[in-house]
């Protein structure tokens, strides 16, 4: 007979968006949901990741994907990732990745940094956008 893990009251938040926690490790979840899934936003209780949207510049529809963006993903990996969500076979080198924020504003990710910690959360509201921009 299988038991799942019991759960601390304050990793409730947690559990209730697909993540187990078990008991003495409060800052290590296990996702239970796949990486695919839309459903997943930031929590104070579950920092080590956030759902994203990307789309093309050069697209004239707003057509954009969402990610679920890792503590650990470097500025490659996720234009890797969105390329391959679009269905494009471009390199990642070939892109730029822009956060859009408030008041028609952007800023560059650096390529090379770590886009978890590179972003501004402060600015923009649950969601956070960003554009693949080719490079000239």
């Amino acid at each position: 007979m299988s038991r799942s893990p019991k759960l601390m009251p304050s990793e409730a938040n947690c559990h209730s968006r697909g993540y187990l926690l078990p008991a003495g490790s409060p800052d290590k979840p296990i996702s239970t949901r796949s990486a695919s899934t839309n459903s997943l936003s930031s929590s104070p209780s579950c920092p080590d990741a956030r759902v994203i949207r990307v789309r093309l510049e050069t697209s004239s529809d707003c057509m954009y994907k969402s990610l679920l963006l890792k503590e650990s993903y470097r500025t490659a990996d996720v234009i890797r990732i969105a390329l391959d969500k679009l269905g494009l076979e471009q390199s990642s080198e070939e892109f730029d990745l822009i956060q859009l924020l408030a008041k028609n504003k952007q800023l560059k990710i650096p390529d090379k940094s770590n886009v978890f910690w590179a972003m501004n959360t402060t600015d923009s509201s649950d969601c956070l956008q960003f554009v693949l921009q080719q490079k000239t």
